[in-house]
C-alpha cells in the first residue's frame, strides 16, 4: 500500500509542477502582450518623419494626491540603436494631466526637439532632446514660469487657454 501511495504523491508532484510552469507561461504571456499593446498616451514625429517621441502615462491614485509618472521614449532612424527612455513626474495637486495642457512636445529642427511638462505643485520643466551622431542626447531643466511662457508662445500655444494658475 506504501507504494502506491509513493506513485499517488509523485504523480501530483508532477501535475503541480506542470499547473505551476503554465501558470507562470501565462503570467508572462500576459506582461509581454500588455507592454507591447499599450497605447501611447502622447506621440509626436519629427518633420521629416525620421524621429519619435511616445509619452505613456501611469496616473496615480487621486485621493492620494500621487503625481503621473511619465515614461518618453525617443526613438531616432535607427530604433534599434538610436533611443532612450526619460522618465520624468509631474505634481499636479490631484487634477487630471492630459496632452497639450501639461505635456507639449515642440520640434525645433529635424533632429531636435523640446518638451515642457507643467503642474500645479511643480516648477515647469523643459527637456531639449537632440539626435546626433547616431546618439539620442538629452538635457532637463526646471525653468520658471515666465520663460516656460515665453516657450509655449513663441512655439503657437495660447497659454491665456491654459489654467491661470499655471503661471502664476
Amino acid at each position: 500500500m506504501s507504494g502506491e501511495t509513493g506513485g499517488a504523491k509523485k504523480r501530483i508532484r508532477g501535475i503541480l509542477a506542470v499547473c505551476i510552469i503554465a501558470a507562470a507561461l501565462i503570467g508572462v504571456a500576459a506582461a509581454g502582450l500588455y507592454l507591447y499593446s499599450r497605447s501611447a498616451w502622447m506621440r509626436s514625429a519629427s518633420p521629416d518623419g525620421d524621429y519619435r517621441i511616445s509619452i505613456y502615462a501611469q496616473e496615480g491614485f487621486g485621493l492620494l494626491n500621487v503625481p503621473t509618472y511619465l515614461q518618453i521614449e525617443v526613438r531616432g532612424k535607427d530604433s534599434l540603436f538610436q533611443r532612450e527612455t526619460i522618465f520624468a513626474r509631474i505634481d499636479n495637486d490631484d487634477n487630471d494631466v492630459e496632452p497639450n495642457r501639461n505635456v507639449f512636445v515642440f520640434w525645433t529642427g529635424d533632429d531636435s526637439a523640446q518638451i515642457v511638462l507643467l503642474g500645479w505643485e511643480q516648477e515647469p520643466e523643459a527637456i531639449s532632446v537632440e539626435f546626433e551622431d547616431g546618439l539620442v542626447k538629452h538635457e532637463r531643466a526646471r525653468i520658471g514660469n515666465a520663460e516656460a511662457r515665453a516657450l509655449l508662445t513663441a512655439s503657437g500655444v495660447d497659454v491665456d487657454v491654459l489654467d491661470p494658475w499655471l503661471f502664476q
